[in-house]
């Protein structure tokens, strides 16, 4: 190429880095972002849980209470004799109020309401049974016990304010025996002490709202509405709150509380925190690669350095884009080591996980963009020689079905051991290998994927077969050209850069590289070859020019 068109090319060889790097810079953030958002929406999800365990948690103990009068001979003996000294000695306000129950029930053995006593959540005074509760126990009710081993226990949404917490249990002897002799109801309501002290235990800031009442918050009935079954929901009103809700169900499996639960956004707070920082890191980043192209540009005026200079730049970019991101990866690791520990917070180990990952993705990105610059260029290294093709492919499988294992996919080999040996560079062929192996899992979500080889006129023809989403015959035609990816949605995944890297490897090995087969829904087959070992004296490839200085990049 004449040095006139060099020169003109850099710049729109700039704009096309500056795009790519600015569209790295985005997908990163977004990755993050989401990672950040996932984790926060993932523990308000489970602090509203927490909430709501607790409350059910009150009816356990609710039940341990019961359970010390129902499996009691006295009781036991009054569903059968009405003693009236059995009700002047315990169905008395003080005994209630001291159990913290509202109202106790007793029945007999055919379902009828021996005896009941009841006190005002509030006042603790003698009350009465509201009639929505004893409809609830009547005969034929399937909350009432029918045998020694039966119980309920549960929410039930009493017309007005009230919400119960109960629990029925058989009425047994002392020793738990039977045959029963009816059911004893425990039930008491849900009150502003009951959900403070969840709020104490859990260190969360909880409330719970019946679904038929008018005045609960309008964030309440704008994210539940009127849901008909469990349901959860996370809201962020502001940069500093979170809020998580989550429907009760009653014991008849009808929503019958919200739960909302209000946390600071601690997450979101160091997500902005660390994005900031990303930020300006890659920012710096973007300019530093400017400057060194513009450098470059300058420096390839003079004619004479072409060559020099051509050599000068890979060592200025590798040095100058590599370094600050092993940096940011470093720092991300170092504080996972040095703080884990001291930040009780699973998020922290994921947010210095994500910075390391997003790093690392960008050393990669790096390393493609280097290594199709020197197959570019005829400077990439490789090292023809005689090799067994089973022997690199099953050092390759346990990573392989180790990566597969992370989608449930399965790897099939379909290598045999006595194959002629093929004449390429080994470390080459095995970034060809994971590059088609690496693309074919994207685009894979069930069954798996399949490498085939078997040796055909003087060539030895490998196979990596995919039951993925498959291409149309125009996507095909496209695929191995540069920045070439399939449309999907996710697409945006890779550089682009992958199956061009490999279909130039190929080529200068003294192959070729095709897509065999491809059809929607069913899976694609893309196949390579390359030349068998010939005897001594027979013509082989020629190497290109001087190794580069960089290793081979990783699959894009």
């Amino acid at each position: 190429m004449h040095l006139k068109l060099k020169i003109g090319f850099l710049p729109a060889a700039l704009l096309i880095m500056l795009v790519a790097i600015s569209f790295f810079f985005f997908a990163t953030i977004t990755v993050i972002n989401q990672a950040f958002s996932k984790v926060e929406t993932d523990n308000a999800k489970q602090d509203t849980a927490r909430a709501v365990d607790a409350l059910t948690n009150q009816i356990d103990n609710l039940k341990f209470k019961a359970t010390d009068w129902a499996s009691w001979d006295d009781t036991y003996a009054f569903v059968l004799n009405h003693n009236p000294a059995y009700i002047k000695s315990n169905l008395v306000s003080g005994a209630l109020n001291n159990l913290g129950i509202h109202y106790m029930l007793f029945y007999n053995v055919q379902q009828q309401l021996v005896e009941s006593k009841a006190v005002d959540p509030v006042t603790g005074q003698d009350s009465t049974i509201p009639q929505a509760l004893l409809g609830a126990f009547m005969p034929g009710s399937k909350l009432l016990a029918t045998g020694i081993t039966s119980e309920s226990k549960g929410f039930i949404a009493l017309p007005g304010e009230q919400t119960v917490k109960f629990v029925a249990l058989p009425i047994l002897t002392s020793d738990s025996t039977g045959p029963y002799h009816g059911t004893l109801v425990f039930a008491t309501v849900i009150t502003s002490d009951d959900v403070n002290l969840i709020s104490q235990v859990t260190h969360l800031k909880t409330a719970f709202y019946r679904l038929d009442d008018k005045s609960r918050p309008a964030d309440v009935t704008a994210l539940i509405g009127q849901p008909t079954t469990t349901k959860t929901a996370v809201a962020t009103p502001s940069d500093n709150t979170i809020v998580g809700y989550q429907t009760v169900n009653d014991v008849y499996g009808h929503p019958a509380l919200v739960a909302r639960v209000q946390s600071p956004r601690e997450i979101h707070q160091t997500a902005t925190g660390a994005i900031r920082k990303f930020m300006f890191i890659s920012v710096l980043l973007l300019v530093l690669s400017t400057v060194v192209v513009v450098i470059f540009m300058m420096l390839l005026r003079s004619r004479d350095r072409t060559i020099a200079l051509k050599n000068e730049f890979f060592s200025i970019a590798n040095h100058e884009l590599r370094t600050p991101l092993t940096v940011i990866r470093n720092y991300a690791q170092l504080m996972k080591f040095k703080f884990s520990n001291t930040i009780k917070d699973p998020s922290f180990d994921h947010m210095a996980d994500s910075i390391d990952q997003a790093g690392s993705q960008l050393i990669g990105v790096v390393n493609v963009y280097l290594d199709a610059a020197r197959l570019e260029s005829g400077k990439i290294p490789w090292e023809p020689k005689a090799f067994a093709l089973a022997g690199l492919v099953t050092n390759l499988e346990p990573q392989l079905k180790a990566t597969a294992h992370q989608k449930n996919l399965h790897v099939e080999i379909q290598v045999p051991a006595d194959l002629p040996p093929v004449l390429a560079d080994q470390e080459r062929v095995r970034q060809v290998i994971l590059n088609l192996f690496g693309n074919a899992m994207k685009f894979t979500e069930t069954g798996g994927i399949t490498i085939k080889a078997e040796p055909d006129q003087g060539k030895m023809h490998v196979y990596v077969t995919d039951t993925g989403r498959g291409m149309d015959e125009v996507t095909s035609r496209q695929l191995f050209q540069r920045f070439k990816q399939v449309q999907a949605k996710d697409a945006l995944r890779g550089s682009g850069l992958g199956l061009f890297i490999s279909k130039k490897i190929v080529e200068q090995m003294g192959g070729s590289i095709q897509v065999d087969s491809s059809a929607l829904g069913i899976g694609t087959t893309i196949g390579f070859s390359l030349p068998l070992a010939t005897p001594a004296g027979s013509a082989q490839p020629t190497p290109p020019s001087a190794p580069a200085s960089n290793p081979p990049a990783a699959a894009a």
